[in-house]
């Protein structure tokens, strides 16, 4: 997997999956910026990568935040030419409890912070010549799943903006593709879910290597890949 050298912002590194993208990224010569709004995540990712990695922080359902730390990040890794969009949120509940604030914010977080990153990132990557943007879509966004049909239409929304996305941006060398996990093998969701059979979830460092695999040069011929990453669920 070669990623040496590249220039990569990370939306929602310092959570537990872009923690993990952000580590191996690094262990394989790539420079890392990620975006954070928790400040609590934030002092976990310094304490973490040191000075390693980048941190600007950034709220992406603010456009003009979005567009700040996108060119703060640029600014200081001297440019981008790869963007992996972790950042959004989950919720879940039967429809009958889930009211349109929480449908709102769920579209919010998903959809529209990933609309307003790759506008604020595409003047970086088109002047890098080309380049890059993983998303992260979801399993019930293609099976469906009782009382996840809020989050799995704004997964869908995902989903769709990067098949879009990937068409539009292909002339300008710019390849874009999702990876869509089951349920991840984190703190937070074990916590959730402690009777689940965890050993069947997908672990962040799996995950890892298939988006960091989409990044690099091995994958240049792949573009408006949804790609399954189930574990073995």
């Amino acid at each position: 997997m070669s990623i040496e050298g590249r220039k990569l912002l990370i939306t929602g590194g310092t959570g537990a999956l872009g923690r993990a993208v952000a580590a191996m990224a690094l262990e394989r010569g790539a420079a890392v910026a990620a975006s954070y709004l928790l400040p609590a995540e934030c002092t976990a990712a310094e304490a973490a990568f040191g000075g390693r990695v980048v941190l600007v922080a950034a709220d992406l359902a603010d456009e003009a935040q979005t567009l700040a730390a996108a060119d703060a990040a640029a600014g200081m890794l001297g440019g981008l030419d790869g963007v992996i969009a972790i950042a959004g949120g989950f919720d879940m509940g039967p429809v009958a409890d889930v009211d349109g604030t929480r449908f709102d914010a769920l579209l919010s977080t998903n959809a529209r912070s990933l609309y307003h990153t790759v506008r604020a990132t595409l003047p970086h990557l088109r002047a890098a010549g080309g380049g890059s943007i993983v998303t992260i879509g979801a399993r019930p966004a293609v099976a469906g799943a009782a009382d996840m049909a809020a989050y799995a239409a704004s997964k869908s929304a995902v989903m769709s903006l990067t098949q879009s996305l990937a068409q539009e941006l292909l002339p300008r060398k710019i390849r874009v593709n999702a990876v869509l996990p089951s349920i991840i093998d984190t703190p937070a969701n074990r916590a959730a879910m402690p009777d689940a059979d965890h050993g069947a979830w997908v672990t962040p460092e799996a995950l890892a290597r298939v988006i960091l695999f989409l990044t690099s040069a091995e994958a240049a011929a792949v573009s408006g890949a949804l790609i399954p990453a189930y574990g073995h669920a």
